[in-house]
């Protein structure tokens, strides 16, 4: 059974949370000003498992392009995995949690990446290659009109 889709590389983290940040967070033992990429890669692999466990069930894994947006949550996941409990700022917490948040939504459905299953299974998005988000919102309308024939 392979390993789970990689949703970001050492490379990206660094894009997204800049150098300093990844050194403060995976330092190697030996080398202060190097990254620990053993400890990255293993944050990857598990931030990694945990998204296709939110995604496995409305996707075919693994992703053919993985959308920005789903990678830089990725990236941010990776972060606060690396960064241990005791010292996590609110900022590293909060970027996570959204996150999280977004990659939840994705996997139920709320906000669409490409590639959606309709409701009969079949996937209609697939073949138009779009990688972008794309958040489906209902309008209620509450009111007098809006209520007529229900009341």
């Amino acid at each position: 059974m392979p390993g789970p889709t990689p949703y970001c590389t050492e490379a990206e983290l660094e894009a997204v949370i800049g150098r300093r940040n990844l050194l403060a967070a995976a330092p190697d033992p030996d080398t202060r000003d190097a990254v620990d990429t053993p400890a990255v890669e293993r944050a990857i692999a598990a931030v990694s498992s945990r998204i296709d466990g939110w995604l496995r069930t409305r996707y075919t894994l693994p992703l053919a392009d993985v959308p920005e947006a789903l990678r830089r949550a990725a990236c941010r996941l990776v972060h606060a995995e690396l960064v241990d409990a005791g010292t996590t700022s609110d900022l590293i917490e909060s970027r996570a949690a959204d996150a999280r948040k977004l990659v939840e939504h994705i996997g139920a459905g709320r906000v669409r990446i490409g590639g959606d299953l309709d409701d009969d299974g079949t996937d209609q998005n697939a073949s138009t290659g779009h990688s972008r988000a794309h958040v489906a919102r209902r309008r209620v309308s509450y009111g007098r009109d809006g209520l007529r024939g229900v009341v």
